[in-house]
């Protein structure tokens, strides 16, 4: 097969309509196994290369087993939580526990558990003097219709501030109420409500975002604030909104709010805020999988989940060591800084709202604040 006479059939694919000929250059060259890292291990080579000509390999264990990875599907894995004492309390989402850093506190089973560290698939965790869990997640939060969601209650809002809302009575006696005690925020409007709980300051910021926006800003101000007042902060999210609980009672009008929502010091701080490493290892693997630089077995003989994830820190130490420029590495990165960290949704929102942002101290919490 001659490569060059196929390379715009490629292109006009839009799945691959942005590729580049030096990454189809770089993708043959992985497929052809002439990676120098990678040299001595045949099991990789796909193809062949011969005076611009490429050939399936001739080896057939090789061919049954980039065979078998044909179509694979990555799933979504679990690890197990340990205490010092091997004690198992059960196992958590990986892409929740992941992002944490040691010394982070979550909530598993009622109780507010503290990450000492994460080894292979094991989670080893001690319960949290605390009572404030830094962030709590649920299933649910990765539906990706949840920013159409949060903008269809700005457009609710829009329509019950011009009379011209219809729905349940009910519905619009809860935003009537939350207009009486609080604001209901416009679409280029951030709204920032305080109040005290537990004999904590509360913040509850409405970004309308969406649940996966709400989720990386979140973490971010978490870090911002903690670092500022110099204090313990939990933190919630939901489809609108953002709910930031300190350990005791601090003063926030010293904040700057147009400073601290600016889009600048989110993309300076997002990172600070997430175990990024250990995100980009997760992706990493699932790239690799794909690609058949990882095989978890053969039919009826899986391997031991162990030897994966070994495998997969082995990659990706002598690819970020010694092959910065891998493009497995780099699509791994991007996805979780564009997807998780930092995304593109986020950025066009902090633009709009860092010109208009609302602050209400309450004495109690709004309607607003109550799913938070």
């Amino acid at each position: 097969m001659k490569i060059k006479k196929k390379v715009s059939k490629i292109k006009a694919i839009p799945t691959f309509s942005t590729i580049t000929k030096k990454e189809i250059d770089w993708i043959l060259k992985f497929c052809c196994n002439q990676h120098s890292i990678l040299k001595a291990y045949p099991e990789h080579s796909k193809l062949i290369e011969s005076n611009g000509f490429y050939t399936t390999t001739k080896n057939q264990q090789i061919k049954t087993l980039h065979k078998l990875n044909i179509g694979t599907i990555t799933s979504e894995e679990s690890l197990t939580l340990m205490q010092k004492n091997r004690k198992k309390l059960g196992t958590i989402e990986e892409t929740f526990i992941r992002q944490l850093l040691p010394n982070d506190t979550f909530l598993f089973g009622g109780t507010v558990l503290k990450i000492e560290k994460i080894y292979n698939k094991e989670v080893i965790v001690k319960k949290a003097k605390s009572k404030i869990p830094k962030y709590t997640r649920w299933l649910g939060g990765t539906m990706s219709m949840t920013t159409q969601l949060a903008e269809s209650l700005l457009k609710i809002f829009e329509a019950f501030k011009e009379n011209t809302l219809s729905c349940d009575q009910n519905f619009k006696d809860i935003l009537s109420w939350q207009k009486k005690v609080s604001h209901i925020p416009s679409k280029n409007e951030c709204l920032i409500e305080t109040t005290t709980i537990d004999d904590g300051t509360a913040l509850f910021i409405y970004t309308f975002f969406g649940r996966k926006n709400n989720h990386a800003l979140g973490l971010s101000l978490n870090y911002i604030l903690s670092k500022k007042l110099s204090c313990l902060i939990g933190s919630s999210i939901n489809d609108y909104g953002i709910m930031l609980q300190c350990d005791r009672n601090v003063n926030i009008n010293q904040l700057n709010w147009q400073e601290i929502l600016h889009i600048d010091t989110i993309k300076l701080n997002c990172k600070k805020g997430f175990n990024a490493n250990e995100m980009i290892l997760q992706e990493f693997r699932q790239i690799c999988m794909i690609a058949g630089l990882i095989n978890k077995g053969l039919p009826g003989k899986p391997k031991n989940p162990n030897h994966t994830y070994a495998t997969t820190k082995i990659l990706y130490d002598v690819f970020k060591n010694y092959d910065q420029h891998n493009l497995f590495l780099q699509q791994a990165q991007e996805l979780i800084f564009t997807h998780d960290i930092f995304p593109a949704h986020l950025q066009d929102r902090l633009k709009i709202i860092n010109q208009s942002i609302i602050i209400k101290q309450l004495k109690t919490c709004s309607p607003f604040s109550l799913s938070l």
